[in-house]
């Protein structure tokens, strides 16, 4: 059965674009190996990872990354049954590395998720995509 899981980690110090650009590519060759479809945005060292697959793939997905030294506080934050994909495409990846492109918040929202979703996961979602933009925020 599909599932969609958000949860937030934190790297063990900020990452400069070089850094995050090599964590990025590793882990897109590791989310098509499992076939996780979803988002990764990354904001002053903090995580938020929202994906879609089988159970099964995805907590061996979070178990190799609780193994990444690069990474700690691995916490789901959210655990859902779903019908049908959202994420169609393979990931999308929203970095930033500084508060100038906290703007950003809508882009993403909007690029992974249609507008007045009825759909109440999909709020969910949105609210907590908006949440970690909320507390990850620094000026």
């Amino acid at each position: 059965m599909l599932y969609r899981i958000a949860f937030f980690s934190s790297s063990r110090q900020l990452l400069q674009e070089k850094e995050l650009m090599a964590i990025l590519d590793q882990f897109a060759a590791t989310v098509d190996a499992f076939d996780i479809k979803g988002v990764f945005i990354y904001l002053n060292g903090s995580m938020l990872q929202m994906g879609e697959a089988e159970l099964d793939k995805f907590e061996a997905f979070i178990d190799l990354l609780r193994s990444d030294p690069r990474q700690s506080y691995i916490t789901v934050l959210s655990k859902q049954p779903i019908e049908h994909r959202t994420f169609s495409q393979k990931y999308l990846f929203y970095k930033t590395l500084d508060a100038k492109n906290f703007l950003g918040l809508s882009e993403v929202i909007s690029t992974v998720f249609l507008p007045h979703s009825p759909n109440s996961s999909d709020q969910e979602m949105i609210k907590i995509i908006t949440d970690f933009f909320r507390n990850n925020y620094r000026n």
